[in-house]
């Protein structure tokens, strides 16, 4: 996809920080840059500010007009409800209205948003296929339903936008509050007498794929994905947490 200017917003979060290289290799001739509240990184140009700002984002968009969009900036620590929707509705219904503004402007938008949306699903209709209606457990699943309505009105008027549902991601570096991170963290805080450790329910099956394996589907999506569709990111191999535990710990003594 040929592109001479490519925004990644959040770019200092795990994902766009993870993406950044491989959307280098994939378009090496472009000028990348990101928006982020936090710290810079050097091999991008940097926006600071808070997209839930409507101001600088407009002018933003008035000075850059990037012509390929990954929109990664969001929330997964806890919060409340208002700090969701900020992430992920707010900021979302900001950076595409700023878009629709500039005549004549049709960048390729994808929306990363999260398996949360689902929730619980019933065991009758799994696999879960991109046409399941949302039943999210948390606020931070119901914001990202709400995202993904925004990200969808917004393809209606015409905008190129595509969504990617990514499901449990897996990898180095992760922030202590994901399912991986956090199991990897209780296992190396064990005592050596301890003899067992605390989890949550082992009987939960999840969909896990590496944070290699999601940026190369975003980068997929940016190339080959359709405006207007949803498009789940996972392994499609369901794994039980009991099994998740079983190869951490296995990794953790070697």
């Amino acid at each position: 996809m040929p592109t001479d200017r490519i925004l990644i917003t959040g770019v200092s979060g795990y994902i766009g920080r993870q993406l950044l290289p491989h959307v280098h290799k994939a378009w090496p001739r472009a000028e990348l840059i990101g928006i982020d509240r936090h710290a810079a990184n050097r091999k991008a140009q940097i926006l600071r500010c808070d997209l839930s700002q409507w101001d600088p984002i407009r002018s933003f968009f008035k000075r850059h007009r990037p012509r390929l969009i990954f929109h990664c900036a969001g929330r997964t620590a806890p919060g409340s409800w208002p700090d969701f929707f900020n992430a992920h509705v707010l900021s979302t219904a900001y950076l595409l209205e700023a878009i629709t503004e500039q005549p004549g402007y049709l960048p390729r938008v994808i929306v990363v948003s999260s398996a949360a949306e689902y929730g619980e699903v019933p065991r009758r209709r799994q696999p879960i296929g991109e046409s399941e209606p949302s039943r999210a457990l948390s606020s931070y699943g119901r914001s990202k339903a709400c995202q993904t309505a925004v990200a969808l009105d917004f393809a209606r008027q015409g905008i190129p936008v595509m969504i990617a549902r990514v499901f449990n991601i897996l990898g180095a570096g992760q922030p202590a509050h994901f399912a991986a991170a956090r199991i990897v963290q209780d296992i190396r805080g064990l005592a050596p007498s301890a003899a067992r450790l605390r989890t949550g329910s082992l009987r939960t099956v999840r969909d896990f794929l590496s944070i290699e394996d999601v940026c190369r589907a975003l980068i997929a999506l940016a190339r080959r994905g359709r405006p207007g569709h949803i498009y789940n990111v996972c392994s499609g191999h369901p794994v039980p947490m009991r099994r998740l535990v079983q190869e951490l710990s296995k990794l953790s003594q070697r």
